[in-house]
């Protein structure tokens, strides 16, 4: 998959405190129901400045700091600008990336957040810029 990142800082910001969503598959690879956070409230990956798992880390990780977020039913691509890394991707990275994130993948990553994480949704962060709606055959319900 590709990263978006091209460089990391080891800021650490993207290993904290968001709830991680995995899919069936990442579930089944990694061997874990969900990411546990440590103490200090990073990942449980996070270990000497650099993920453990970096090879093998989930998408959510892999498109950081990039997100996909439902804005008036439809998933959109956010950037999450309180990386220091962070730069608008181009057009052709974006749809490079739509590729190959699987359509059933983001429809069950946006519930899962919408859920988990209903401060995301309805409205943006003021860290957030919306990019453009995410090219895809995605449809998520609203249940």
């Amino acid at each position: 998959m590709t990263s978006f990142l091209q460089s990391c800082l080891t800021c650490n910001l993207c290993c904290q405190g968001e709830n991680i969503f995995l899919s069936a598959d990442e579930r089944k690879r990694l061997g874990i129901n969900r990411v546990k956070r440590t103490e200090d409230g990073s990942c449980q990956f996070y270990k000497n400045n650099r993920c453990s798992i970096y090879r093998s880390r989930p998408i959510e990780c892999h498109i950081f700091p990039l997100d996909i977020v439902e804005i008036k039913g439809k998933p959109n691509w956010v950037l999450w600008e309180h990386c220091r890394e962070a730069k608008v991707p181009s057009e052709s990275r974006l749809k490079r990336m739509e590729r190959e994130i699987p359509d059933k993948y983001v429809e069950a990553y946006v519930r899962y957040h919408k859920t988990h994480q209903p401060s995301k949704y309805g409205k943006t962060d003021r860290h957030a810029k919306v990019l453009r709606m995410f090219i895809g055959r995605v449809h998520v319900p609203n249940r």
